[in-house]
């Protein structure tokens, strides 16, 4: 199981032009950096995507690329009017290809994707109503999917990892890829996590397996720690 986060040396000119596309657009400033477009960029050389579901299309950076340098057909969720018609702009050239899903309570057109990405909403535990909804979907799709072998949730929505995990654990024990914050243009530009399901195992398993990586991951453990130090903090206020 790989622990260490990868860290990338350099970028391939091929995600460096997506990149240096999509950074000269209006509302960029959100926009998948080059550590998320690399590993993904090498998901779609090292599999044969046919299907992929995008949570949070945005201006489609991760979507062009995905298009680009596979065969898949992309499944886009994006609720936003002005993302979805950037959306259309910036993946032109691949009509036929994807479709735009504007409502998050509508459940995903198939149940078997090679790839999953995760990057829309918001990460945060007191984020308002849309954002808890869209952590929720994560684990209502992942439950839903019957066949989703690898998933990607771009850069640090830790609560989006921990849904996504999760859901994942109810039936699968599997194995994290963790990429590294790389800096670019004199900017640290954060990193993702690729989760590969190995197999459906039996609870016993799935429970270590949860639990193992919660250890690896850290963020689990240091938040519970966070909260139960303040709780015994303001037991003590006088």
């Amino acid at each position: 199981m790989p622990v260490n986060k990868v860290k990338f040396a350099a970028f391939s000119p091929e995600v460096v032009e997506i990149h240096e596309m999509f950074r000269a657009q209006p509302a960029s400033e959100h926009i998948a950096k080059p550590p998320t477009l690399e590993a993904l960029f090498q998901v779609c050389q090292a599999n044969d995507l046919k299907r992929v579901l995008e949570l949070g299309g945005g201006l489609g950076t991760i979507s062009r690329l995905l298009l680009k340098y596979s065969n898949a057909q992309l499944d886009i969720y994006e609720h936003d009017v002005y993302f979805r018609d950037r959306l259309r702009e910036n993946l032109a050239e691949f009509t036929g290809r994807y479709q735009i899903l504007s409502d998050y309570r509508t459940l995903p057109p198939h149940r078997d994707y090679d790839l999953v990405v995760v990057d829309g909403g918001h990460s945060r535990k007191d984020a308002p109503g849309e954002a808890s909804g869209f952590n929720a979907a994560i684990w209502f799709y992942l439950n839903y999917l019957q066949s989703a072998p690898l998933v990607y949730v771009e850069g640090k929505r830790h609560i989006q990892r921990l849904w996504a995990r999760k859901a994942i654990a109810k039936r699968y024990i599997y194995s994290l890829q963790r990429f590294a914050d790389t800096e670019y243009l004199g900017e640290l530009a954060s990193g993702g996590v690729l989760i590969h399901k190995v197999r459906s195992a039996i609870f016993p398993r799935r429970l270590l397996n949860f639990i193992f990586w919660e250890i690896i991951e850290g963020n689990t453990v240091r938040n519970h720690l966070s909260f139960r130090l303040r709780k015994l903090t303001d037991r003590f206020k006088i």
